[in-house]
């Protein structure tokens, strides 16, 4: 695989051995509540198949939810997929992901991945299919008690939102932030000027996801007026992205909790 730099990117799920491995413990203590809950969605056999989420993530102690549209074909176990929602799954949207939180400095362990639709279609969820996300996104927010903020990538990542927080006004509370999705449709625009403003946006949404992890403990979905709702218009961003890409030669090993493990920039 290539970055968009033409560079090749090893990707963790690639590695038979580590896939294996987050196999193996996605029913360890952190993840647990969180993959029997896939259980739960993934028993509605009609709506399609559900992605587990590996252990290299924070699982109930994230702080970090990451709201994309529908799980890739590459989250597919039985398309020769890893079966796991994760930015190291061997597909350029997250390839992307993972360089954008590298390059802020928040690590897997503060992360819980999840999708507007989670079940698998492979096309962009219709209105009622969105409706039908709003429990399973509420269901995956109830378990995780250190939540302090949620990326909302895309258009239907925040038309959830919208609908979830209609459903149930508490969660206006959250700290959300809405963005554009890693997909490079996102960027798609004849022009260069819009196609530059979008990118910022991205990055200085990952910016400010990182600095809300810095300053802020868990809100516990306070609602007292000095907690910031959703945020689509960027109108607080830094004027120079933090943004790096991983580079080539670096080799990371994440064991099953999401620390890593070894670092070589070669």
């Amino acid at each position: 695989m290539k970055s968009e730099k033409g560079e090749m990117m090893a990707r963790l799920m690639k590695n038979p051995e580590f896939r294996q491995r987050q196999w193996d413990h996605r029913y360890d203590h952190h993840i647990a509540p969180i993959n029997q809950y896939v259980d739960t969605l993934r028993k509605q056999a009609e709506k399609g198949s559900v992605p587990y989420v590996p252990p290299m993530y924070g699982g109930i102690n994230a702080r970090l939810l990451s709201l994309m549209r529908d799980p890739g074909p590459m989250t597919q176990d039985a398309a020769g997929g890893s079966g796991f929602i994760c930015m190291e799954n061997d597909d350029p949207t997250a390839e992307r992901i993972s360089n954008y939180f590298a390059g802020v400095h928040i690590p897997a362990g503060d992360i819980v991945p999840w999708n507007a639709y989670p079940w698998y279609i492979n096309r962009k969820p219709r209105a009622a299919e969105l409706e039908a996300g709003v429990p399973p996104l509420k269901g995956i927010i109830d378990l995780l008690p250190n939540l302090c903020v949620v990326m909302l990538h895309g258009g239907e990542a925040k038309d959830l939102w919208k609908r979830l927080v209609r459903r149930f006004p508490e969660m206006a509370g959250v700290r959300a932030l809405g963005t554009y999705h890693t997909s490079t449709q996102a960027f798609r625009t004849p022009d260069p000027t819009e196609k530059a403003r979008r990118k910022k946006h991205l990055a200085d949404s990952f910016i400010q996801a990182a600095e809300i992890l810095q300053r802020e403990t868990p809100s516990g979905f306070s609602m007292s007026p000095d907690v910031p709702t959703m945020q689509f218009t960027g109108e607080d961003v830094r004027t120079e992205p933090r943004v790096f890409d991983i580079p080539a030669d670096t080799r990371r090993n994440v064991d099953h909790t999401g620390r890593v493990t070894a670092h070589n920039d070669g």
